[in-house]
């Protein structure tokens, strides 16, 4: 009895050691996350994050992000033979987990080639997808006829480089609230799953057991993008990102914006204010 006793202890705590091992790893800011936040939070506020330790380039004047993107009436021949090509598994697993400042969805099997290729002239780069979040409402903005465009959401797709770790593309694509769509559409599906799926893991932090999302069912096929040279939106700020917007967005129902504030607790806006565009963004558009 005593022997048995002894063998189910020690299978209990291999148990328990792996699913803390499969526990995503933490963000880079993890030492700050929660000391920092948005306008309505009690916290470090976004024109005081320069003010974190690490985090001076948040009041950088070369190239922070978001930024306001002007949208061109026509967009002709794409410069400089750009191309943007993504093709990510179908049955791709995420651990889906709230940073205390966001839903965030971590890619849990990295061994499968969930990869974006990206090229610009003889520059041609592969990225892998890291995870990807929720900022509400979008952090950039389109001015269109002189006038600001916000949008109700922005996902923001994070990859680092193949062969360069530390250069970071990431893919933003705006969410559209739209009243007459049906509830039942692809897009609405795929976030309703990852929004549910951290409701049914019952901790704020993190999720244990990952889940399968089509991701490309969120993405666009075709249309304008603008790419730039920019910064993250979070500390520490650090400018090494391409980004490359969608300028036409995706569009849910408004059952899911009801279901993301019920489940995800988003009492505040959880977005960066826009920053002033310079020279150095270098921003340019193309089809994809």
């Amino acid at each position: 009895m005593q022997g048995s006793f002894k063998t189910l202890f020690i299978f209990l705590c291999a148990f328990f050691s792996a699913a803390i091992l499969a526990e995503p790893a933490p963000p880079p800011d993890a030492a700050m996350r929660h000391h920092w936040g948005y306008e309505s939070q009690k916290v470090i506020v976004p024109s005081k994050w320069s003010e974190l330790h690490g985090a001076k380039t948040c009041s950088s004047p070369l190239r922070q992000s978001p930024i306001q993107i002007p949208v061109k009436s026509a967009l002709s021949k794409n410069p400089k033979n750009t191309r943007l090509k993504y093709k990510y598994p179908k049955d791709l697993k995420f651990f889906v987990f709230h940073n205390s400042h966001t839903i965030q969805a971590t890619v849990a099997n990295p061994r499968k080639k969930a990869l974006l290729q990206f090229s610009q002239g003889a520059i041609k780069s592969k990225y892998a997808l890291k995870q990807f979040h929720y900022h509400v409402p979008s952090e950039h903005s389109l001015l269109v006829a002189g006038k600001n465009k916000k949008f109700f959401a922005e996902l923001h797709f994070v990859h680092e480089n193949v062969k360069k770790p530390g250069e970071i593309l990431v893919y933003g694509i705006f969410v559209a609230l739209d009243k007459n769509l049906p509830r039942n559409t692809e897009t609405n599906e795929v976030l309703d799953q990852w929004v549910n799926a951290y409701h049914a893991s019952g901790d704020y932090l993190s999720g244990i057991l990952p889940i399968e999302l089509d991701i490309n069912k969120l993405l666009p096929k075709s249309g304008p993008h603008a790419i730039y040279k920019g910064s993250l939106t979070t500390p520490p700020c650090s400018e090494v990102v391409t980004w490359v917007v969608s300028l036409e967005p995706i569009h849910v129902d408004s059952s899911h914006f009801e279901n993301l504030r019920k489940y995800i607790r988003i009492g505040f806006e959880n977005a960066r204010p826009t920053q002033k565009m310079t020279e150095h963004h270098r921003l340019q558009y193309f089809r994809l």
